[in-house]
């Protein structure tokens, strides 16, 4: 956590053997000999004696076991050098990471990387962790290629799979939380107390965390839900629909890849996204404004591994993969996104490319009174679903007092 280093890169031994990765580059793989052993002159016990008979330690033996003998005493000064001599290191452990990410992504460089590192360093040269990007694995596959071992580790967008993370899904609902941090280390000690949702079992689940959390970006001000009413409005999912049109927007599905276009375009005058989507895909050249105090939910996200490649780990690799799991991943994943998120704003409001609202306590309390049915039928529709909510909100408000006192 504070203070850990993500940084520490591997030196593996100079006397390795290159293997060829995904991306061009050479890692190392511990060099295998197996020593023959020759008898020579003075080595062997077997002594000179009259023609047709020998002697070994002291018996004279006929020629007729001459032969045999020899044999054998060779098979044991073979055995008694082999037990002298120290075990072979155990050979490094390749896993295929798929990332999901370009390697010169932001996300990569400053999230995922640094984990890589620490997992690799902290191995002591047992474990080469190595990132695959796209088109190894995208969010609509990463569940198939992990858990089919295609993959060894995978990050998956949970709703993105289609499998059922309802669960899972609080942290996505709208008007409850906006740190990713607080809701990335709530989601790991509901998962710790077994109240998320039990697909997860098909896999070794190392980490779970949010991105930055959505807004509302439109490209004229957005001040009251006057504002709002009839806009076309880009969503993300079933949630951020729910919530758009509770409000009285009007929500349009368009992917990533179409999105700017249909921005520029005028197919829509808004969209909720974050600063990844400002930045990254351009959304702030033609979406400037921000309601920046009602959050549209966080999307999730696991760090998951292939049980079996889990399984075969040798200790000093499993080691490794622990220490760097857990809350401790979680967390790390979580606080990043916070600072992309704080360095974003900053950036496009210094560049005058952003203009952020926050909307009066009286208005921001009918905006959330709009979103509270999606919560209720949240509730409604999902096992054990006051229990998971209670416990999620109780844990979020515990960290986030955490995160706002060591900030003071």
């Amino acid at each position: 956590m504070k203070g850990a280093c993500w940084t520490a890169s591997c030196r593996p031994c100079a006397a390795s053997r290159p293997i060829p990765t995904p991306f061009g580059r050479r890692s190392r793989l511990p060099a295998r000999c197996s020593p023959a052993f020759r008898g020579g002159r003075g080595q062997d016990p077997i002594r000179r004696a009259p023609v047709g008979q020998f002697t070994l330690g002291g018996e004279t033996m006929t020629t007729k076991t001459k032969t045999a003998s020899r044999r054998f005493a060779r098979s044991l000064t073979a055995a008694l050098a082999l037990s002298l001599l120290p075990m072979a290191a155990p050979a490094q452990q390749h896993l295929r990471f798929a990332t999901a990410q370009a390697p010169d992504s932001i996300i990569m460089r400053c999230c995922y990387q640094p984990w890589i590192d620490a997992l690799n360093e902290g191995s002591n040269g047992t474990l080469e962790v190595a990132p695959y990007p796209p088109p190894f694995a995208a969010a609509d596959n990463m569940w198939d290629r992990v858990t089919a071992g295609v993959a060894d580790i995978g990050n998956m967008i949970t709703y993105a799979t289609g499998l059922p993370f309802q669960r899972t899904a609080v942290a996505s609902l709208p008007g409850l939380a906006s740190n990713a941090e607080a809701a990335s280390a709530a989601l790991w000690r509901l998962y710790e107390q077994g109240m998320l949702d039990d697909t997860f079992e098909q896999v070794h689940v190392l980490g779970l965390y949010t991105p930055m959390a959505l807004s509302l970006y439109s490209r004229t001000p957005v001040q009251s839900l006057d504002d709002l009413a009839g806009m076309r409005v880009r969503s993300t999912g079933r949630e951020t629909s729910a919530a758009l049109t509770a409000l009285g927007a009007s929500p349009v599905s368009i992917s990533f890849s179409e999105a700017y276009q249909a921005i520029s375009r005028g197919v829509v005058d808004g969209a909720v996204g974050n600063g990844n989507s400002l930045v990254v895909f351009r959304f702030n050249e033609m979406l400037e404004y921000e309601v920046d105090n009602v959050s549209f939910g966080l999307s999730v996200i696991a760090f998951i591994m292939n049980r079996d490649s889990y399984a075969n780990l040798e200790p000093e690799a499993r080691a490794s993969i622990d220490a760097w799991s857990g809350e401790r991943l979680s967390r790390h994943l979580g606080r990043e996104q916070d600072v992309l998120r704080a360095q974003f704003n900053d950036q496009l409001i210094e560049a005058g490319t952003l203009h952020q609202y926050s909307l009066p306590d009286e208005e921001r309390a009918l905006w959330l009174e709009r979103l509270a049915p999606i919560t209720e039928t949240w509730l409604a529709e999902t096992d054990n679903g006051q229990a998971v909510y209670d416990a999620f909100v109780a844990e979020y408000n515990a960290v986030l007092a955490e995160i706002e006192a060591a900030a003071n």
